[in-house]
């Protein structure tokens, strides 16, 4: 399992009033809550690996892009994605700090 710090790194990697929606339809708003969120799930969970390939980048000025992609999950223990888990993923990138 994740340990919390994996729950801050993943949350900072979104901006402070980023909106996330989840695969069963919850939502996570702003940084707080998404480390919140993911936290318990790591603590309660065996997550799978992610796995993603960019279908498709649209940019929308020079620093904010929409990226889709075709993801999976790699269960523990297991070398392939499972395919009933795989899902499209669409992500408002925005470069902010060199970032």
């Amino acid at each position: 399992m994740a340990g919390t710090g994996a729950a801050d790194d993943y949350a900072a990697l979104f901006t402070a009033d980023a909106a996330v929606i989840g695969f069963d339809g919850s939502q996570m708003n702003g940084r707080a809550q998404i480390a919140s969120e993911i936290g318990a799930i790591f603590a309660e969970h065996l997550t799978a690996a992610y796995v993603g390939i960019v279908q498709d980048v649209r940019w929308l000025s020079p620093t904010i892009a929409v990226v889709r992609a075709i993801v999976g999950m790699i269960p523990p223990g297991q070398q392939e994605p499972t395919p009933d888990a795989n899902a499209v993923q669409t992500v408002v990138a925005v470069k902010s700090d060199d970032r």
